[in-house]
C-alpha cells in the first residue's frame, strides 16, 4: 500500500487520505478498522458475500421464472442495438468534391 505508515494503524490513530491514499483496500481498512493483513487474506468468495451481497437461494421454479423474465430483457436490449445500427446505416452521405485532395496511398 503506497505511503501507507502500518505503525499508525496498529496504535489505531487516525490515517489521513494523504496516508492512505484512495485504493479500495486502504478505503476498506478505514472502514473496518482491522489490521492490514485481514485485507490481504480475502477470497473472492468473501468479497462477493460481503461487498456485493450474495444473491438470494431460491427454488428451481423461481429461479427460472427470473432467467426468462432476464431473457425477454435481454432479447429486447439486442433488438434495440440492432435498430440503432440498422438507423445508422441509413444516415444520409454527403457529397465530397472531387477536387478535394486526399491523403493516403492510392490502392487500386
Amino acid at each position: 500500500m503506497a505511503d501507507f505508515d502500518l505503525t499508525t494503524a496498529r496504535k489505531g490513530k487516525t490515517m489521513t487520505k494523504h496516508m492512505t491514499g484512495d485504493s479500495e483496500v486502504e478505503r476498506d481498512l478505514r472502514k473496518m478498522k482491522t489490521a492490514p493483513q485481514a485485507l490481504t487474506e480475502r477470497t473472492m468468495t468473501d468479497f462477493m458475500r460481503d461487498e456485493l451481497g450474495a444473491p438470494k437461494v431460491v427454488d428451481r421454479s423461481t429461479f427460472h421464472a427470473e432467467l426468462d423474465a432476464l431473457r425477454v430483457r435481454e432479447k429486447a436490449h439486442t433488438r434495440e442495438g440492432d435498430a440503432i445500427a440498422a438507423a445508422r446505416r441509413r444516415l444520409p452521405t454527403v457529397e465530397v468534391d472531387g477536387a478535394t485532395p486526399l491523403i493516403g496511398e492510392l490502392v487500386c
